[in-house]
């Protein structure tokens, strides 16, 4: 498998669970993705304007290959709701082969 075919994974924290959902379903039609895990009830700290702030959200992890990692970003801050959004990648260190496989598949 090429390095660009190398599943990656793609982290990024939304306001509402319905926000979630319908940006897993855009880059699965887009075919941006393989899949999507949401994580709710998670409590975010953050400064912002000068002061602490608290929130609940959604964190949310893309499962897509390294070639497509890029798109998927720009993807997810073109609707994302925040003027700043925490969108980032992760490369594992091992991936089983079965699912990478079916991750590259899914994207083709």
């Amino acid at each position: 498998m090429s390095e660009e075919d190398e599943l990656q994974l793609v982290y990024v924290t939304l306001d509402q669970a319905k926000r979630a959902d319908e940006l897993s379903e855009i880059l699965l039609s887009e075919r941006l993705c393989a899949c999507t895990n949401v994580f709710p009830g998670v409590k975010s700290s953050f400064v912002w304007e000068g002061a602490v702030q608290r929130e609940d959200e959604w964190v949310m992890l893309v499962k897509t290959t390294a070639k497509l990692v890029p798109k998927v970003m720009e993807r997810i801050k073109l609707w994302h709701p925040y003027e700043c959004p925490a969108i980032f990648s992760l490369k594992p260190d091992r991936v089983e082969k079965d699912f990478a496989r079916f991750v590259k598949q899914s994207v083709e």
